[in-house]
């Protein structure tokens, strides 16, 4: 998001607050996240593909809701023809010559608009499949899903893909580029989709409307970069009290999002100058500047990421919704546990809860002769390595996977059998002094890691290291 946008949206948010009663705030904050999702999409130079992507949102979002929580009320018949008819009004923008739906997105034509109609109604009738179908229907989400991942985060893939839509097009396939199918806002969607898909059984009680299932899983403040939010807390908070704007929230979310600016616009983009890139360590042959620049995209990454977060938590408190918090001055940590459990929370405790914790409960259970340090080796290192690809799928990514993986694996090791023996490396441990050691070694280990996150090739990484250390 530009500055633009985001005093745009504050301003429609408090606007709203001011003028609507709950039941029209409510539909105006769902109003507000089906837009966004069309204009936070980048125009893409293959034929009508930021029109389609956003609406496989859609359709993924109305059969999820179907399967979930379907009930005939006329509430849910509003939200699907207010769905439909905003298709409508973006193809109808592009031969009236309303330019500034044409900047929106560049729509189809009729054709494409009615396969859309067609199948968000079908998808609106899904709940009428069997049982074992519906089995299948998820499953087949969940497949879909995971394969857009691989194809998202793979240069190969995507590059193919790219290929395949432009022969489809009509268009040459020799212009074909993997970022031709940037995808904003898919992954923290798809997080909050399976979210919902793993706890069916749960959260199938809670009855939520089409309307209230869709702001959840596109929420706008919080739809380009989060954070994962669960569906009960969220929804909580919508069904509440949130059309009246208090002064303390609207000081709150003001703060927020000042903050945010502040380390996005400020800080991240002025230490982008000294960050570390393919570009800046062609021009470094020192290990001074080495460290400068490592350390530089060290906080770069963190403002950027923090300073994102900040901005959508303030946007939804201003919306009357308390978003996760998503850091918490992680780079303090005294361990690399720790600093996992600060950094990027909503995304570790996803992967904690869906992939970690079942993992190991399932080799407990069943493999009760393999040594536990094996079953937390294995837990450990494969949960990073899947936040690793799902970054990017290269072996850059794998690598600084098994890096924090091994240590979280060595600190687990470190805390569980060696501590307990010695009584004073304990206390020496916990005095300010060695707060502050731990710290220190604790920051340079992950700031060392996101050499192999923060560059494209092996090659460029090692090149990193030699100069770091004189190799």
């Amino acid at each position: 998001m530009r500055i633009e946008e985001i005093l745009l949206i504050a301003v429609l948010i408090i606007l709203s607050r001011i003028f609507f009663n709950e039941t029209w705030y409510r539909w105006a904050i769902f109003i507000f996240s089906l837009v966004a999702i069309y204009w936070f999409q980048p125009l893409s130079p293959i034929r009508y593909l930021d029109f389609w992507l956003p609406t496989i949102l859609l359709l993924l979002t109305i059969i999820c809701w179907s399967l979930l929580f379907h009930q005939k009320i006329i509430e849910n018949m509003i939200t699907l023809g207010l769905l439909i008819g905003f298709l409508g009004i973006l193809v109808l923008g592009k031969f009236t010559g309303f330019t500034v739906l044409n900047a929106i997105v560049s729509t189809p034509g009729y054709q494409d608009l009615a396969l859309a109609v067609v199948l968000m109604v079908l998808a609106y009738f899904s709940f009428n499949l069997s049982s074992n179908i519906k089995k299948l229907a998820f499953v087949g989400v969940i497949g879909f899903v995971l394969f857009t991942f691989i194809v998202l985060k793979s240069g190969e893939l995507g590059l193919l893909a790219s290929q395949i839509l432009r022969r489809l097009n009509g268009q040459l396939i020799t212009l074909a580029n993997p970022m031709d199918i940037a995808w904003i806002g898919y992954s923290f969607f798809s997080f909050r989709l399976l979210h919902s898909i793993f706890e069916r059984k749960r959260i199938a009680e809670m009855g939520l409307t089409l309307r209230e299932y869709f702001t959840y899983l596109v929420f706008f403040p919080a739809f380009i970069a989060g954070p994962i939010d669960r569906v009960d807390s969220f929804s909580r908070q919508l069904r509440s009290g949130i059309s009246q704007l208090s002064s303390t929230e609207f000081l709150e979310g003001f703060l927020r999002i000042t903050r945010g600016i502040l380390l996005k616009f400020v800080l991240a983009d002025s230490i982008a100058l000294l960050s570390l890139n393919s570009q800046s360590i062609n021009q470094i042959q020192r290990p001074l500047w080495t460290w400068i620049i490592v350390y530089g995209y060290a906080f770069r990454l963190f403002f950027d990421f923090a300073g994102y977060t900040d901005i959508a938590i303030g946007l939804g408190k201003m919306a009357g919704i308390q978003l996760s918090e998503n850091f918490n001055q992680p780079y303090l940590s005294r361990n690399v546990t720790v600093f996992w459990n600060r950094w990027h929370i909503t995304l570790t405790q996803w992967f904690r809860t869906y992939y970690f914790n079942p993992v190991t409960r399932f080799f407990r259970s069943n493999f009760s002769q393999v040594q536990p340090w094996m079953i937390i080796f294995f837990s450990q290192i494969t949960t990073m390595l899947l936040i690793g690809l799902w970054h990017g799928i290269s072996w850059n990514f794998v690598l600084w996977g098994f890096w924090n993986g091994i240590g979280l694996f060595l600190h687990n090791r470190w805390s569980t059998i060696i501590l307990p023996k010695f009584e004073k490396l304990r206390n020496l441990l916990t005095s300010p002094s060695g707060i502050i050691i731990s710290t220190i070694l604790t920051f340079n280990f992950i700031a060392l890691g996101w050499v192999w996150f923060a560059l494209p090739t092996t090659d460029q990484s090692i090149k990193v290291f030699r100069l770091l250390f004189r190799l």
